[in-house]
């Protein structure tokens, strides 16, 4: 490969993907339900369902519920609190899989972390994992009011905010 080509790759494109160019994003965290996956993850120990949890680009390692639930709490609290925003995109990894539509379902899960909004929301995007099979978790860059939204909407319209940032104080005059 040239030096020219492999500068050029270092460069991710930006080409638009439902309205937000994909080089404003870069993958935070991905959770994939291990019965649903491609790739076969190793047997777990337990009956409790396994998921492949992989952060950036990196390795995926075979957690159970309760550790994929305690990554991507982890996840969303770190990210958020440093001031990124995250976007949930739920995928199928084999077409035959379950459509689960991402407008509906209840906000808050019963025996989350009181009012925790993202104890909720870490519990709401590990069933949509349960529901679809995989879930990725976005770095986008903007200002939209919403500190974790789910789906980008193709058509421009507003994706639904499963975490709202808190409201500013705004001065008199402005």
């Amino acid at each position: 490969m040239s030096s020219s080509n492999a500068v050029d790759a270092l460069f991710p494109a930006t080409t638009s993907d439902a309205g937000v160019a994909a080089g404003d994003s870069s993958h935070a965290l991905t959770v994939t339900l291990c019965s649903s996956s491609a790739q076969p993850c190793p047997a777990s120990e337990g009956d409790d369902a396994s998921y492949r949890v992989v952060f950036g680009s990196g390795r995926g390692v075979i957690r159970s519920r309760g550790q994929a639930m305690a990554d991507v709490y982890k996840e969303l609290r770190d990210r958020t609190s440093s001031g990124e925003r995250l976007d949930a995109e739920p995928h199928t990894p084999n077409a035959s899989g379950p459509r689960v539509p991402i407008g509906t379902g209840s906000t808050k899960k019963p025996g989350a972390s009181g009012d925790d909004p993202l104890s909720q929301c870490a519990f709401q995007l590990l069933d949509l994992v349960d529901g679809v099979g995989e879930v990725t978790l976005d770095v986008v860059h903007g200002s939209s009011g919403c500190k974790v939204s789910l789906g980008r909407a193709a058509d421009g319209g507003v994706s639904r905010c499963l975490v709202q940032e808190p409201e500013r104080e705004r001065r008199p005059g402005k």
